[in-house]
């Protein structure tokens, strides 16, 4: 393999305890950092909705249509109606209680039925058959010129192998509903060739420009226009090895890209230094006026309900016999 065609990857390079190693101690720092994060943004963004005029029935109402946005130029009423029931049996219907169960998110989602939540043999095999089909699948996708010969000689990137090792996915909360950074996904054998682009669409990427790419795959999508992607590149500009870099295409002003995933995590956690808030409070007074206008129009319609000849008895509303639970609010 020719010097202009190595891959550089530092993960490789450690043998394989202290890779193990290495991912553990990586994704512990991550967890600290984002666990406090996720207190600071939602104790921020709750904070905001309880600041403006109106009961703890706006503010739900506030809540409940802030946390159902998808993308940040779209806005609608989503009534939090009677709160909702989690699989443990807790039960929300305050602004306290959501505020004290969400805050405790780690963003790690851990391989379940294990204690130290590793992979059992059973999901190890999944994996396993999982990164062989990607790696055909990239193959299969990528620059021929480039990949004719060295295809014996590459591999996915070590860091990104051995963090499936350890958890099934890992992402950010989104609290801010701004900047809608995806979750890097786990093991899914139903899609996996569909997640393997090729150069010419690596290329219309926004977030490559500057860059030579070869082969690549989207490692996280929210569906509404924010993806995350695995990408073989190098600085046009530059003469370097390739690398498996992480390019994020989300609602940022420049873009986000990055040497590894240990940086890239490190950002991530970093959400409360980066978020767009003169946009969440914009968007806070917006969903104010939204969620005032709507529960108005619908004490008003109650209202005539009630008081018009043979009408409804306040016990009679449809909203008094609304079960616990009928509500699941979107996350």
């Amino acid at each position: 393999m020719s010097t202009s065609a190595s891959i550089m990857d530092e993960f490789r390079q450690l043998a394989s305890p202290e890779g193990s190693e290495r991912m553990s101690y990586i994704l512990s720092e991550f967890q600290e950092r984002i666990s406090k994060t996720n207190r600071l943004v939602l104790d921020r963004v709750l904070d905001m909705i309880e600041a403006t005029d109106g009961d703890e029935s706006l503010h739900l109402d506030m809540l409940s249509s802030h946390m159902s946005r998808c993308d940040p130029t779209h806005m609608e009423y989503f009534p939090w109606k009677n709160g909702y029931a989690l699989f443990d049996g807790t039960y929300i219907n305050s602004m306290d209680d959501y505020r004290y169960w969400y805050s405790t998110q780690d963003g790690l989602w851990s391989h379940p039925n294990t204690p130290d939540g590793l992979l059992d043999r059973e999901h190890e095999k999944a994996l396993q058959q999982f990164l062989e089909r990607l790696q055909l699948a990239v193959e299969d996708n990528a620059d021929e010129t480039w990949f004719g010969d060295t295809s014996a000689f590459w591999e996915l990137p070590a860091e990104y192998c051995e963090l499936l090792r350890h958890v099934r996915a890992i992402g950010y909360e989104n609290w801010d509903k701004q900047m809608f950074v995806p979750d890097i996904n786990g093991v899914d054998l139903n899609n996996v060739e569909n997640l393997a682009l090729t150069p010419e669409e690596l290329s219309d990427l926004t977030c490559t420009d500057g860059f030579d790419v070869v082969a690549g795959w989207t490692v996280g999508d929210n569906e509404n226009g924010s993806c995350i992607f695995y990408i073989l590149s190098r600085h046009s500009d530059q003469e370097e090895p390739w690398r498996w870099r992480i390019f994020v295409e989300a609602n940022f002003p420049t873009n986000k890209i990055f040497d590894t995933l240990e940086e890239f995590l490190s950002w991530l956690s970093s959400a409360d230094d980066w978020i767009d808030w003169e946009g969440v409070e914009n968007s806070i007074a917006e969903l104010h006026i939204l969620c005032s206008s709507h529960g108005a129009q619908q004490q008003q319609a109650s209202d005539q309900l009630i008081n018009q000849p043979g009408g409804l008895g306040p016990m009679d509303s449809p909203q008094a016999y609304m079960s616990p639970g009928s509500s699941i609010l979107a996350n």
